[in-house]
């Protein structure tokens, strides 16, 4: 048997300001869980096909991934 649990998040800004923040590589290490570094791969600014590589850790495991 499965259990899930997502508590719900109420965050009061528009969702232009909460895209924003998300999509800005210098924020990852505060909203997404086990990154330990986020560089963009190429100058800025960020535009579409343009990667980010990120390191993280899990379970003990430090890995890289774009």
């Amino acid at each position: 048997m499965a259990v899930e649990v997502r508590p719900p998040v109420v965050i009061r800004r528009s969702r232009g300001d909460v895209a924003a923040f998300m999509f800005d590589p210098a924020n990852d290490l505060q909203w997404t869980g086990g990154i330990t570094s986020s560089t963009p791969a190429g100058p800025a600014p960020l535009m579409k096909g343009a990667t980010v590589d990120r390191t993280a850790r899990f379970l003990g495991w430090s890995f890289r991934y774009g």
